[in-house]
């Protein structure tokens, strides 16, 4: 069975977020065509992209680390050899083989028929979706916030999430019909990066039911649950944030970005004063302190305190600011983000 190097890679790039310590996958021909099976909580992959001069064969459990290990050799083709006990390749004079795993392992991943509401990834969704991880919450004792809310109505599509300090909303006219509301899981969304990007950065459909996202295409077949619960009202606590008092209105310049970096410091606060004339920005530790100023004349007048990594993050994705009490509140285009400045010490 010969595999090129670029359907290899392809094929590691989409198994990738897949990984689990030692991960297992199980190769399969059907149909003059390799299918590989792979799993991990929550989440099912076949993928059906390498067409093969063998016609059929039984389901094989083997250590992905082979396939990983052989993609590193330095030719454009692999030939790998099937044996009873072995699966091998021979490259460059380097012999590779690893173990069949026992039939007790195998697991076959099985196509369904889905009825869903179909929603596409394009290069707009899927930066959209990974801006939103970096919103997410890490708290395990609430696990929707865990998630990225995707709802769908009226043809706009909504992303949405939050770990209550910091919260992400985009809207994208998506022009779909159908309505739906799930919160994705993390490591879904990583999958669906994963597949753009061996893709080539086009646009795919997914489908989703109040199940499960799928993907079912002639060359891959997805299946991953989704968080159960209900989401928080974050559209509410965004527009109860409009209603509170302007202490502030500017934009974050790409000047004021690189200064902000080079002042990073090992403590988590960033401060930032504001008189009549200037803005100071600082960072602060028990043996260090690094600021800057820039000016600015306006009636503004204000300090806060933020939580530096966030700061950072949110003013390269939305750079226009404004400050409402304890809100610090971007945009850009259709993107909103909400951060919670810190609370006095």
């Amino acid at each position: 069975m010969k595999i090129s190097k670029s359907q290899l890679k392809n094929t590691l790039t989409i198994l990738k977020p897949m990984e689990a310590k030692d991960q297992v996958i199980i190769l399969e021909i059907k149909d003059n065509v390799l299918n590989i099976h792979t799993r991990r909580d929550g989440m099912m992959l076949k993928l059906k992209a390498i067409k093969t001069e063998e016609k059929e064969s039984e389901l094989i459990a083997i250590k992905k680390e082979f396939l990983t290990k052989i993609e590193k050799q330095d030719t454009e083709e692999f030939e790998l050899k099937i044996n009873k006990k072995t699966i091998s390749s021979k490259v460059n004079g380097i012999s590779f083989s690893t173990a069949i795993m026992a039939e007790e392992m195998n697991f076959e991943v099985k196509e369904e028929e889905i009825e869903a509401t179909k929603i596409m990834i394009t290069p707009e969704v899927m930066k959209t979706l990974d801006n939103a991880l970096s919103f997410v919450s890490k708290d395990t004792k609430r696990p929707v916030l865990q998630g990225v809310l995707l709802s769908l109505k009226e043809g706009k599509l909504n992303i949405v999430s939050t770990d209550t300090v910091k919260m992400y909303i985009n809207q994208i006219e998506s022009g779909y019909e159908g309505e739906v509301s799930v919160i994705i899981r993390p490591e879904t969304i990583t999958v669906l990066k994963a597949i753009f990007d061996a893709n080539g950065e086009k646009s795919f459909p997914i489908l989703v039911n109040d199940k499960a996202l799928f993907i079912s295409s002639k060359g891959l077949f997805l299946k991953a649950t989704l968080f159960e619960g209900v989401y928080p009202d974050v559209v509410s606590v965004l527009e109860k944030g409009k209603l509170k008092k302007l202490e502030y209105a500017g934009e974050i310049t790409e000047e004021v970005i690189k200064k902000l970096k080079a002042i990073e410091n090992k403590t988590s606060t960033l401060s930032i004063a504001k008189d009549e004339k200037e803005i100071t920005f600082e960072t602060k530790s028990e043996i260090d302190t690094n600021s800057f100023k820039i000016k600015e004349e306006n009636e503004y007048v204000f300090q806060k305190r933020v939580n530096y990594s966030n700061f950072l993050n949110i003013v390269a994705i939305a750079n226009s600011l404004e400050i409402r009490e304890n809100f610090f509140m971007f945009t850009k285009g259709e993107t909103k983000i909400l951060l919670m400045a810190l609370r006095d010490e």
